[in-house]
């Protein structure tokens, strides 16, 4: 059961890492706002389009995967969703806008009403929410930009808004600001066909117990298929130069993809390293949403006018490093507690 506790705690560790430094960019600028073939040029583009490729609508349905598996194997997990929601909401609130992971565990209370009823009930579920998104969320929405200009436009006053008010300290505006941008994004989509059918994904795995149903080299092999899948279509995506219709299938199948991928390396990782080493990230997964919390607090400090007001100021590759050093003094903090 002990060991159980560290694979599950390393699996949300590892996860957390992930979702730290995708969410580097969205401390930067307002991501939903921009055509980034219109902000970034010459090397900066292409570290955007890298880490479109490897991060753009990956970070949800990952996240969803963990929760839906940690939900399924933990019993006494509702007072913890419940600040998990409330903590991630704050997040959204008055530090990033752009982030909306509380979705995530919303989800895993929805996992709650099916976690002990039929496999097939939760097959069922994920086919019908799968199959409709496609069908409404992708195939029609693609089609309609392909009948149009089939470009993504900048919404340049918009981004002024967001530049003016960050560079600013006055926590008030950070919150309306981010609370409209919150309310602007499709959150009926991202919760019913993006983060409840990954959760419900996260939750059947845990269910069927896959390290007994399949061997290693397949494990191996749905690994390779799922990230090399998602990346292939990514880089359709990239290669499109902004288009919408290329846009929406890389956002909707191909950052999926790469989030189941992404999960069953970190499932597969959690099951198969030795004991000392989960304990090495037992302290990081079990306070996991306390540790964003105190990364995004740090970013905050770092990009907005609170601190050192480089909002809008800094190059790709620099907010990705500066979010993998806040990554890292998180692991650092989390071992040294773990000492004491």
């Amino acid at each position: 059961m002990l060991n159980e506790k560290l694979k599950i705690n390393t699996m949300l560790s590892f996860t957390f890492i992930i979702l730290m430094i995708g969410a580097s960019i969205q401390f930067v600028l307002p991501l939903h706002l921009v055509n980034p073939y219109e902000y970034f040029y010459g090397a900066e583009l292409k570290e955007f389009q890298i880490y479109q490729i490897f991060f753009g609508g990956v970070l949800l349905p990952l996240l969803s995967l963990t929760v839906g598996y940690f939900v399924t194997v933990r019993e006494d997990i509702i007072k913890s969703l419940i600040i998990s929601v409330l903590i991630l909401f704050m997040i959204s609130l008055i530090l990033n806008g752009q982030d909306v992971l509380f979705l995530a565990c919303v989800s895993g209370l929805v996992i709650l009403l099916f976690r002990n009823r039929s496999i097939l009930l939760t097959l069922v579920t994920i086919a019908v929410l799968v199959v409709t998104h496609i069908f409404i969320n992708v195939v029609l929405k693609a089609l309609s930009a392909l009948q149009t200009n089939n470009i993504v436009y900048s919404a340049i006053q918009k981004f002024n808004d967001y530049v003016s008010i960050f560079r600013t300290g006055d926590v008030i505006e950070y919150a309306r600001l981010n609370l409209s941008t919150v309310v602007e994004l499709p959150l009926f989509v991202l919760l019913v066909f993006i983060s409840i059918p990954f959760a419900l994904i996260g939750s059947l795995i845990a269910r069927v117990k896959i390290e007994e149903v399949l061997p290693k080299y397949m494990q191996a092999a749905l690994i390779v298929v799922f990230l090399i899948g998602g990346l292939v279509i990514k880089m359709i995506e990239v290669l499109s130069v902004g288009s919408m219709s290329s846009t929406i299938i890389g956002e909707y199948i191909g950052g999926p993809m790469i989030a189941v991928g992404m999960f069953l390396s970190i499932w597969a990782l959690s099951q198969n390293l030795p004991e000392n080493v989960l304990k090495r990230f037992n302290h990081h997964g079990k306070y996991s949403v306390i540790y964003y919390l105190v990364f995004a607090i740090i970013m905050g400090i770092i990009f907005y006018g609170i601190g050192f007001n480089l909002y809008g100021e800094v190059q790709v590759i620099t907010a990705i490093g500066i979010s993998a050093l806040a990554t890292l003094s998180t692991l650092l903090v989390s071992q040294i507690l773990t000492k004491y």
